[in-house]
């Protein structure tokens, strides 16, 4: 099974998971948004999908969820899942 395929069975769109991956990397919804040239509101929708998508409410618990399933890979750890 592809990479693509893992992520739509966990209900997460490319983007989704590309957002993800920055969220993880601690940036701000204003800075997600400048790096992919999207709106702050965007983004925001975005991260609310992904809540939603996973059923967490939490950013905190987000960013422990999306390491602990492999989702993202911690940062600095070389090893970034895009």
């Amino acid at each position: 099974m592809n990479s693509l395929s893992k992520t739509r069975e966990r209900g997460l769109t490319a983007r989704e998971r590309e957002i993800l991956r920055l969220i993880v990397k601690g940036k701000s919804n204003r800075q997600i948004a400048t790096e992919l040239k999207l709106s702050v509101n965007t983004v925001r929708a975005h991260r609310a999908n992904i809540m939603a998508a996973v059923g967490i409410h939490k950013s905190t618990q987000l960013v422990v969820y999306a390491m602990q399933t492999g989702l993202v890979a911690p940062p600095g750890n070389g090893n970034s899942q895009t």
